[in-house]
């Protein structure tokens, strides 16, 4: 019991950081793209749209979208670590139960170890659990990276080619939607490879399953009065 309680308490700390780290890498990435476009508007009052902004744009958007996608990895790797860590909480939970299950009323968050028991605890009801990978602000880096990407593509079509505005235009959005779709992609993949390589112990209540997430989408019952 000491163990697990160690184990709970170490489970929770962990948790904690990942969000800190969170918070502190979005942070720096979109206070990074806001003093880009900053410089990019002095340089543009200053020098004029040509060679030289085209140059200033064009030498700094490159390290925009690797330190984006940078930040992108390493936020979609804390967002799976810290539902990991609510699952195992909520596993260590489930033994609290299994020792007095007649005093399990007394425990408020749920002893189930899926991601529907980890959004209950979280105060969100168990059928957005499949919604969930979406929602974390990695999905809004990749969004901010992509545009970055297809605006610097556009830039360069115009500057190297001499390609019209439309055209530009068009290649860069294009880009940017086609980028969106590859990195969710590659989140999901690794929220799905994340729920195989810790099979549930204590799933939920239902039977119905997210088609793509493999998720439980059903309600997690109360704990026993």
């Amino acid at each position: 019991m000491t163990a697990l309680a160690t184990e709970h308490f170490t489970l929770q700390t962990a948790r904690a950081s990942t969000v800190s780290e969170a918070g502190a890498r979005s942070a720096l990435f979109m206070s990074t793209v806001s003093s880009f476009v900053v410089a990019l508007a002095l340089v543009g009052s200053v020098t004029e749209i040509g060679a030289t902004f085209h140059l200033f744009a064009l030498a700094l958007m490159p390290v925009l979208f690797a330190l984006g996608m940078l930040t992108y990895l390493r936020l979609s790797e804390t967002a799976i670590e810290d539902a990991y860590y609510g699952r195992a909480i909520n596993r260590i939970r489930h033994y609290y139960v299994e020792l007095d299950p007649e005093r399990a009323g007394y425990l408020a968050q749920s002893d189930r170890d899926d991601m529907d028991g980890v959004m209950v605890n979280s105060g969100h009801p168990a059928s957005i659990s499949a919604l969930h990978l979406f929602s974390h602000t990695s999905t809004m880096v990749l969004v901010v990276t992509a545009v970055i990407a297809g605006v610097g593509l556009g830039l360069l079509l115009g500057v190297v080619v001499d390609a019209g505005v439309a055209i530009a235009a068009t290649v860069g959005a294009l880009v940017t939607v086609a980028l969106v779709l590859g990195l969710l992609m590659h989140e999901l993949r690794a929220w799905q490879r994340s729920e195989r390589q810790m099979p549930t112990l204590f799933p939920s209540v239902g039977t119905e399953v997210h088609p793509l997430t493999r998720h439980r989408v059903t309600s997690v019952p109360p704990p026993p009065p």
